[in-house]
């Protein structure tokens, strides 16, 4: 934003004789007597060199060239010229000290320098400070009251008390920091540029005499200028302004307005007879009423979504291009009257040049779904507004809506964002991998959280899920290989260095059977390769075939009941620990039979019991068997529901076959057979 520009004009040359008024006063606020024109009392090099060797004559300082000054001398300077190229040196003045030697000084010009502070607390008869482009942080005029124009543009100021300088017509300080300025005591001002700040706020109520305001650039939301009747020019481009306060007052000089790029809704100008320049592009207008405005040479009203604009028949022709102005409509036409509930002077029959829609009376025909429609809109005076709606049909389903979900794995591998439909579930992307750890799912926040249910929650906002980890623990340095010989001699475990084979051990021995090998299960499994390396704890089990009778050899089981017989078989048989055992009736045969072919296919014990439940016998050697499976034949008339549970009691599973019938029983067994593995 460009500040208002104040013509400097001729610098009035204010002479030594002017200054002679104030001499013989005796006033002289730093010293009384001769200082000499040195680096002592005048420390900075620049400032000295621009006191010595002023660019007019006029303005020496020593008038006598004896390099002291004497009180007549210092009191009959009124104006010092120090702006950067008025003086030869090879450095800009940082510092003005001395200054307070001039109690009269009434004008001070330091443009282009590089000042951070200035203090004109001994200077009461200021009038006007020239200090533009500095780097100045700090200002004190509380102590000059008789200042009226102070030019602080481009500079660093973030705070400025203007409170007791109540004469101040001229204030420029655009382009500085400022976030508050209090001018409400300050009614005589004229011109006040305080663009390029950061002000949110700006109360010019009590400046009635104001001709030019700029306050471009800044942070407004608000501006009111109904006490300002002499505005001559307003910059309040650039804010953010929803409304701008004239009330019901006439503006008769006030010849251009600047407003662009704010978020205006209404712009009257109706009381401004001589406006020439108006800008107010890209705001939030919907109509733009000029037909008051007879002197318009220039007019800026683009970006906004105006539907109807007036102009004076006497003003230069101008030509508007709106944007979109957004209306719902039902059906297949839209009637252009409904528009003046946005603006109510809007007129159909200014309407023309229809495009995307048929003009029918003040209906535009033929819609369907959304549709963009153009037309011009006569202004009057041969202006042309050409405005554009966005008609959106409230019959079809609106575009579906959609959220990102976003995907954090903390370290790990990427996972690609989803774009979901909303009310939709997203996917479960595939897990995401780390070094060291384990995934253990999505969750709703980087640390806690609850975790996600991809199946169940449906997406309703962008959404960001957060992958939670479980640190692996460092691998052991060592396992143990455990050896079961499955009911043969003892066999010691070993602790092995992971990574290195395991030794084999020395085969164990078991009465009535040849040791075949160590092998990974109990049952079947793989024979273990002991040239292996170890990578973790791991149990070898040892495999037996039994030995074949010896030709001749008998042995005589028996048992004084059917059971007792049963006991002795069994433990003969299976002097071991066996993975299954088969429970069958000792009642009935025909199942004990199929029972048997079964026992014998799992390499089991079979055990018989009564229809009661486990006879003393049964249990003792249900236990003896090691087994955590029961595999019961027979439903509960053969093995009672209480043998069953009393197996469960014993930590067993039990799996039940029955059929309808003896027969059906038997091939229930055989199909278990299959399943369970046997190989018949």
């Amino acid at each position: 934003m460009k500040p208002i520009s104040k013509p400097l004009g001729a610098l009035a040359a204010i002479s030594v004789a002017i200054g002679m008024l104030f001499a013989g006063t005796g006033t002289a606020f730093a010293a009384d007597g001769d200082i000499a024109l040195d680096a002592t009392n005048f420390p900075d090099s620049a400032f000295l060199t621009c006191l010595e060797n002023p660019s007019q004559s006029y303005l020496t300082v020593d008038k006598n060239h004896d390099g002291m000054l004497s009180t007549e001398e210092r009191n009959n300077v009124s104006t010092i010229k120090c702006n950067a190229g008025d003086f030869e040196s090879d450095t800009l003045i940082k510092s003005v000290e001395g200054i307070e030697y001039f109690p009269n000084l009434t004008q001070l010009f330091v443009t282009d320098n590089a000042l951070t502070s200035l203090d004109f607390s001994q200077n009461p008869k200021l009038e006007q400070v020239y200090a533009t482009n500095n780097p100045l942080t700090s200002i004190d005029v509380t102590k000059n009251p008789e200042l009226t124009g102070l030019y602080l543009t481009q500079n660093k100021l973030t705070s400025l008390d203007v409170s007791n300088n109540s004469k101040l017509t001229d204030l420029y300080v655009h382009s500085n920091q400022l976030t508050n300025l209090d001018i409400s005591h300050n009614p005589r001002l004229e011109e006040v540029d305080v663009g390029d700040n950061a002000l949110t706020s700006l109360d010019v109520s009590g400046n009635t005499v104001l001709t030019s305001l700029n306050v471009a650039g800044n942070a407004l939301s608000s501006l009111d200028i109904s006490h300002n009747p002499r505005l001559e020019e307003v910059r309040a481009e650039e804010n953010n302004l929803t409304s701008l306060g004239t009330g019901s007052t006439t503006y008769p000089s006030l010849a251009k307005l600047y407003g662009y790029r704010n978020q205006l809704s209404d712009v009257d100008t109706t009381r401004m007879p001589n406006l020439t320049e108006l800008d107010v592009a890209h705001n939030q207008l919907s109509s733009l009423d000029l037909s008051q405005n007879s002197q318009l040479r220039y007019v800026s009203a683009g970006s906004n979504a105006l539907i109807a604009a007036k102009a004076n028949e006497n003003a230069r022709t101008v030509t508007i291009n709106g944007t979109q102005f957004e209306r719902h409509y039902k059906g297949t036409t839209f009637d252009l009257t409904s528009l003046q509930s946005a603006v109510p002077w809007f007129d159909p029959s200014q309407v023309s040049n229809v495009e995307g829609a048929n003009l029918e009376g003040t209906s535009l025909t033929g819609l369907q779904g959304d549709v963009d429609v153009s037309y011009s809109y006569a202004m009057g005076g041969g202006s042309t507004l050409t405005a554009h709606l966005r008609l959106i049909g409230d019959d079809v389903p609106p575009a579906p809506t959609y959220f990102t979900v976003s995907f954090d794995t903390r370290g790990g591998s990427s996972v690609e964002s989803q774009s979901v439909e909303s009310g939709k579930t997203a996917s479960e992307p595939a897990a995401p991998s780390r070094d060291g750890y384990t995934f253990d799912g999505w969750y709703t926040a980087a640390s806690g959280g609850s975790r996600y249910d991809f199946d169940a929650t449906p997406v309703t906002g962008d959404l960001a899920l957060y992958a939670h980890w479980t640190e692996v623990p460092p691998a052991p340095s060592h396992a143990t290989v455990w050896f079961d010989s499955v009911g043969g001699s003892s066999v010691s475990s070993q602790s092995v260095e992971v990574g290195k084979p395991v030794s084999r051990p020395a085969d164990p021995s078991r009465d009535g059977y040849v040791f075949d090998g160590w092998y990974t299960e109990r049952t079947g499994g793989e024979e273990y390769d002991f040239s292996a390396p170890v990578n973790g704890n791991v149990t070898l089990y040892a495999h037996w075939t039994r030995k074949q009778a010896e030709k001749g050899a008998l042995k005589r089981l028996a048992g004084a009941t059917r059971y007792e017989t049963m006991g002795a078989v069994v433990s003969a048989g299976f002097p071991g620990r066996s993975e299954y055992v088969v429970v069958a009736s000792g009642d009935n045969f025909p199942d004990a039979l199929s029972a048997s072919s079964l026992a014998g296919g799992l390499k089991a014990p079979i055990v018989l019991t009564g229809s009661g439940g486990l006879n003393a016998v049964a249990r003792e050697r249900v236990r003896a068997s090691g087994a955590s499976k029961a595999v019961v034949i027979g439903s509960t008339v053969a093995v009672s529901a209480a043998a069953a549970s009393e197996l469960r009691s014993m930590g067993l599973s039990v799996d039940r076959i029955q059929g309808s019938n003896r027969y059906d029983t038997n091939v229930e067994v055989y199909k278990a057979g299959r399943r369970l593995g046997v190989d018949w």
